[in-house]
Order: C-alpha cells, then structure tokens, then sequence
C-alpha cells in the first residue's frame, strides 16, 4: 500500500479529486438531439454515463500500479511526445464526428476484413452525404486508420469504423467497426484497437478553446503485448511491429499527471496546454491504441473533417492561427501545418499509471451525497464499518455487471476479470 493511501486511510478523509466537478449539466445529455455539422458540443459536454471509465476523477491517492515507474520510463523512452498537427488533410489521423438527422441518407454498413463476425456488419445508419473519414478514404495506395464515427441522435447509437475505404451507393464500406451507447460506459466498440468508442478520449477544438476538458484522454503508444481493464484487446504487438517486448505497455493502462491544480497554474505555459495537463491530472488518459513506431506516441483529437467536410472553415487552424501559431508546409503538398507543440515546458515526467480500480470506481468507497466519507480506521479489521463499506462494494460491482451486459451481447473474458478482482476486493473489507 502507498504511503499516500495510508495516509488518507489514518486521516479518516478522502483526498478531494485534482480537478473540479464536472456539473450535472456537462453529461451526454446537454444538448443532444440538437447537434448537427454547425452545431457541435460546446466544451460543457461530455459524452457516456457518470460511471463510465472515462468520467472517473482519480482521487491523488489512488496507489499507483507495481510496474507503474517502469511504464512511464517505457513512454518517455519513446521519444518526445507528438505535436497536435493541423492544416494538412494528409496528417489528419484523428476522430471525425458527424451527428446523423432523420433527413441524412440511409447507409448500409460493410465489413470487409476477414476476421470473423463484425458486430455492425449488415446494420443501416443515417449519416451526412458529406461525411468523410479522418486522411481521406483508405486506398491500396493509401491504406491507412481512416476513422469515422457516426452518432445516430435517434436511437443513442455511436458507430464507430475504422479503415473507411469508400461510401458507394447506400453502402459504407470499411474494414472493421463496432457500436456503443452514448448514455452507456463508451466501451464495447471496435473502433480503435482497445475496444473503446470513438467519443472516448479524443480532445475536441470546443474544449481546448474553452479551457475545459471533463473526461480521460485516449492515447496511442508504440506496441502492446498485454491488456487490462477497460480495454479488451491488445493492439500491434511488439514482436509485430519490430520491436523488444521491453517496450510493450498494456492496452488500457491508465497514466495520470501526478500534479495538483496550484502546481499546473504555475507552470509557465499557455493556457491551452495547461487545459490537457489539467485534464490529466483529473482523469488521466488510458491506453487506446498503437502506432508501431519505436519513437511514436501521442494523444488522440478530434478530426477537422467533421467541420471541413460541410465546407467549413477547420477551427483547429483558427485557433492555431489566434494563438500566433506560425504555418509550415512540411510535407511539401501545398497545405499549410500548423503544429500544436506537446513536448515544450511539459512535465511529462510527472505521469504514473494508477490500477484499473480508478477506472471501476472502486479504489475508495463512493462517497454519499457528493460529500468526504469518513473512513473507518478499522476498515479491513471486520469492524461494523468495514461490513457497511462490503455491502457498498458488493453492490457496485452488481450495478457494475447490470449496466455491462445491457450494452454488451455477453460477459467477455475481461469483465470476468474485473469481476473476480473487484469480488476480492469486497471480501477483503470485511475480512
């Protein structure tokens, strides 16, 4: 147990989250419905329910994981961390998101890798005729993630597709894909390597401009062997993209900026990188796919196609251009960059990677009322107070397992696991 924890459980006190509460009116339901390609969430929105992974505020205290300072090493040993590039549809690997109207074309969605049953395969989706995946359409030529995810407002379907290859006809044709609630947990999907939907984790112009971003971020690392909750896949591994499996870091692992709000504030940085600081320091970023590049990894964005597609100008290079960003054509193309720098200033070296009870919620009894709970001294002594905290847990994990199965068509081998540690982790407060 860390001496952090330790501390918390004398005190008898929870130590508040790193960042502020997200109000209520923040959730998935602030103006859905309405949102379409010139009305897009504002930074008070997030998508998922309040006990989805990616909403979990990581309390300071929460124990880091075993290997967690050998993981961070591995991260930092990647490299510098990728700069946010816009301007430049050839570069653009991001998330593109398009909010589908009843009036939108009816498509029909294809599978075309041979890997076995695709969980949308056959299903029909409105989406905008104008809607276009991140880098343009994947091409022998070109084959690359081309991402597309489609929300259909009507019935709270996200539809999530990777390696997008052409819309011909009534029919979107792409390599793989899935599906999840947007008033679900964000996973089950298969949209990105780890499972999770395409909403999850990518940072959206609205909140950096608005200096407010109220969820987990996703990133992407050079190779993985292993998994843990909440993904439920490994990407690339290490063997496949040519390197040593010393270099392999879990799918799914959870880093977090292990600093407090003063300490961000102080830092000598523009605001808009002190907003992704602060969001890592509140919610952390979770393990979301691989690049295979030994010097690679990077945090995922929103893509500037759900705005260019419609004709609009990319607000990503507005706003790189309001804040003196200055433009390059590095690729020779005739596109202007525009280059986000995430390595300058940053204190990278303050991350660690915390254990999957942050990302269940279960690292601390839940709070009531919004209000510290007091923790029993004797917590793991058999004391009343000790049984009342495994009768809370007991029933977080069954609230847990009911809202996973009702967003997924069975228990994978993950959730069981998450199960079986969050059983002996209820057994052990009242042992």
């Amino acid at each position: 147990m860390s001496a952090s924890l330790v501390a918390v459980l004398a005190s008898g006190e929870l130590v508040p989250p790193s960042g502020a509460a997200v109000p209520a009116a923040c959730g998935w339901q602030n103006g859905y419905g309405g949102y379409s390609a010139l009305r897009q969430p504002g930074a008070c929105w997030r998508p998922y329910n309040d006990s989805s992974p990616f909403n979990q505020q990581v309390v300071p205290a929460t124990p880091s994981t075993p290997d967690s300072t050998s993981l961070t090493s591995r991260l930092l040993a990647a490299g510098p961390v990728e700069s946010i590039v816009v301007g430049d549809p050839a570069r653009d690997g991001g998330v593109p998101i398009y909010w589908s109207q009843p009036s939108d074309p009816l498509y029909t969605l294809h599978c075309t890798k041979p890997w076995g049953r695709c969980a949308v395969e056959g299903l029909r989706v409105r989406a905008p005729a104008a809607a276009r995946p991140a880098g343009g359409f994947a091409t022998p030529g070109n084959d690359h993630d081309a991402h597309l995810t489609i929300v259909d407002q009507q019935s709270g379907w996200e539809y999530d597709l990777w390696n997008v290859q052409s819309r011909s006809g009534a029919a979107i044709n792409f390599g793989w894909g899935g599906r999840t609630r947007i008033d679900g947990n964000g996973l089950g999907s298969a949209g990105v390597a780890a499972g999770y939907g395409g909403l999850a984790g990518p940072i959206r112009i609205n909140e950096l401009q608005g200096g407010q971003i109220g969820h987990a971020l996703t990133m992407a690392v050079p190779c993985t062997n292993s998994y843990v909750y909440p993904a439920d896949g490994a990407g690339l591994s290490c063997s496949g993209a040519g390197l040593p499996a010393s270099r392999s870091i879990p799918m799914g692992a959870h880093f977090v900026l292990g600093m407090s709000p003063p300490e961000i504030a102080a830092l000598n940085l523009p605001s808009w990188k002190k907003t992704i600081l602060t969001a890592l320091a509140t919610y952390g970023a979770y393990v979301s796919d691989t690049t295979g590049v030994s010097s690679s990894w990077g945090f995922e964005r929103e893509s500037s196609e759900g705005y260019t597609s419609f004709g609009q100008a990319d607000p990503w290079v507005q706003f790189a251009r309001s804040l003196g960003l200055r433009p390059y054509d590095f690729n020779g193309n005739g596109y202007q960059e525009y280059w986000f720098d995430l390595a300058s200033g940053m204190p990278w070296a303050r991350l660690r990677v915390v254990g999957t009870c942050a990302a269940t919620g279960t690292c601390f009894p839940a709070p009531a009322a919004g209000r510290p709970l007091n923790l029993p001294s004797k917590l793991t002594q058999g004391r009343p107070g000790g049984r009342i905290a495994a009768r809370k847990c007991w029933r977080r994990r069954a609230a847990w397992a009911r809202e996973y199965r009702r967003t997924h068509d069975a228990v994978g081998l993950g959730s069981r696991r998450v199960l079986k540690r969050w059983a002996r982790r209820c057994s052990a407060m009242a042992a």
